[in-house]
């Protein structure tokens, strides 16, 4: 059977597109909540099983971001080595969604390859099937398997793939994780926005669905215990670990009827025998507001009695910056399709400082949602009343301006060499201050290794440096600090003014001009 969208591509993410045009709940206060998650008390099951997956997750070389970075040619150094270090060897979901090239005569061969390679690195893979019948509501991410009959033999082929890979090393510990079919539990039939690409309502059998789930969860939990003899085994005596798709805090809300909703929901599919569930695939929404909306969650689900509670998997790959709810003013798209100021989240792992809670990158960065017109400007509006465009790159396709633009924040990314000087460092400010040292804050430039710190007072001459320098990679997307003690003519009374400029240590060793805007401290 050939796949109805040439963008599911063998090892693509493809686009969740309902989930996104869902109208968007009220958002609380995150600092307050991300406050009270971090130094919440556990509770008393709270502990991981002997062995459970640890930030040492596998990155992939079959991926299109590994493609990209070990293809482009010299001239565009920055985006090839920006994409390596920071997309390409990261561990991101591994995604089977292609009927035709990952179906029951492949999929087995596929699994076991991966998982031959992130058991023989010691790390731990992170799977994302997406094949099962009437999967996004038959709309732009249509596709799978033709009837739940064939999903299920594929499943069972899923499985054995899994086991090639542990009988041939049966002395490991390494654990599989397995995000089983986004938008299979978030979406369902009757939901709003459950129409297909002419905007029709979609139905199918819930029921079914529920059914073909739990068979999933229990088939791959059981596919390798850690008692090689054992034909069954709860979850955490398993080397396979299954969660399900609870969409995301922006769709179903922090409160009832949405959480509870959502609960009543992985519960009929099977969520009782799986590790536990995921929030946020493919989206955009703050990691305190999922880790908010997980604890609820679980809160609705957990069993005193259980041994272990369930874990929580939140997909930070795209959100590391504040989205606008809605439309984006600037190209009119939906706030799910490639918005614009977009950036790479917290790396995946398993110490958030969030109790049972862990992130991964499920959705690869750089794969567009199908909103993103590839070049190196925000691309043309939708011209077809569902807010994609025309012209843009389907749905899957990897580019590497969009995945420059999720690690720098810049709606541009010009192809230059180590050649050129970096532009300069973005979002300035001060982060605290006293009257003996100051704490700047910025996100670096690309193709930067070094940082340097410029003062004025009151406003009179050119900025003067600092002997001090914030080290970083230049293509690391999370913020920098650097401290330091004011200079010797700073009095009180005095305005000061603070500026930063990169460096780079490439060819050239040039430096950016001071940023733009700087932050200015009332000494006192």
């Amino acid at each position: 059977m050939t796949h109805p969208d040439p963008a599911l591509a063998p090892g693509s993410a493809p686009r969740l597109t309902v989930r996104r045009r869902l109208r968007w709940a009220a958002i609380g206060m995150i600092a307050a909540v991300a406050s009270t998650l971090l130094f919440a008390t556990p509770p008393a099951s709270a502990a991981l099983p002997s062995g459970f997956p640890s930030s040492l997750f596998y990155a992939s070389e079959q991926t299109k971001a590994w493609a990209y970075s070990e293809a482009n040619p010299p001239q565009i150094k920055v985006h090839r080595e920006a994409v390596k270090s920071m997309i390409a060897s990261q561990p991101t979901g591994i995604w089977y969604s292609n009927w035709a090239s990952e179906g029951p005569d492949d999929i087995a061969y596929l699994v076991e390859r991966e998982v031959t390679r992130a058991v023989e690195q010691r790390k731990t893979p992170v799977f994302v099937p997406y094949m099962i019948p009437n999967r996004d509501c038959a709309n732009l991410s249509a596709g799978g398997a033709p009837d739940s009959a064939q999903w299920r033999y594929w499943i069972q082929q899923f499985a054995a793939g899994l086991q090639m890979a542990f009988w041939a090393h049966s002395t490991s510990t390494v654990r599989v994780q397995i995000m089983l079919e986004p938008d299979a539990v978030a979406l369902q039939s009757g939901d709003e926005g459950c129409k297909d690409a002419d905007g029709k309502p979609v139905t199918f059998d819930v029921a079914q669905r529920n059914s073909d789930l739990k068979f999933a969860v229990q088939t791959l939990t059981n596919a390798v215990c850690l008692d090689s003899q054992a034909t069954s085994c709860p979850w955490w005596q398993s080397h396979v670990n299954v969660y399900l798709d609870a969409g995301h805090s922006a769709w179903y809300g922090w409160g009832d009827p949405g959480v509870t909703t959502i609960a009543n929901r992985l519960r009929a599919a099977g969520v009782d025998s799986a590790t536990g569930f995921y929030t946020n695939a493919s989206n955009y929404v703050p990691t305190a507001n999922e880790a908010e909306y997980g604890k609820k969650i679980r809160l609705k689900l957990q069993n005193p009695h259980a041994p272990y509670q369930m874990v929580h998997v939140v997909d930070t790959s795209r959100n590391g910056a504040a989205i606008p709810r809605g439309r984006q003013s600037d190209t009119g798209w939906p706030d799910w399709c490639d918005p614009t100021g977009a950036r790479l989240g917290m790396p995946p792992t398993i110490a958030t400082g969030v109790p049972l809670m862990q992130t991964m990158w499920i959705k690869p960065p750089g794969e567009t949602d199908g909103c993103y017109g590839g070049s190196s400007t925000v691309g043309t509006p939708g011209r077809d009343g569902r807010g994609v465009p025309a012209d843009g790159l389907p749905a899957g396709s990897f580019s590497g301006q969009l995945a420059c633009r999720l690690i720098t924040g810049s709606i541009t990314c010009p192809d230059v060499d180590y050649g050129a000087a970096p532009p300069p460092p973005m979002d300035l400010r001060i982060a605290s201050a006293t009257a003996d040292q100051i704490a700047l804050q910025w996100y670096p430039s690309y193709g930067a290794c070094a940082y340097q710190i410029g003062y004025r007072i009151n406003g009179r001459g050119s900025f003067r440096a600092i002997v001090a320098f914030g080290s970083g990679s230049g293509i690391n997307p999370w913020p920098q600090s650097t401290y330091y003690l004011t200079g010797s003519d700073i009095k009180r009374g005095t305005k000061v003014e603070y500026a930063v400029r990169a460096r780079n240590c490439g060819v050239t060793a040039r430096y950016s001009g001071y940023y733009a805007i700087v932050a200015t401290y009332d000494y006192p």
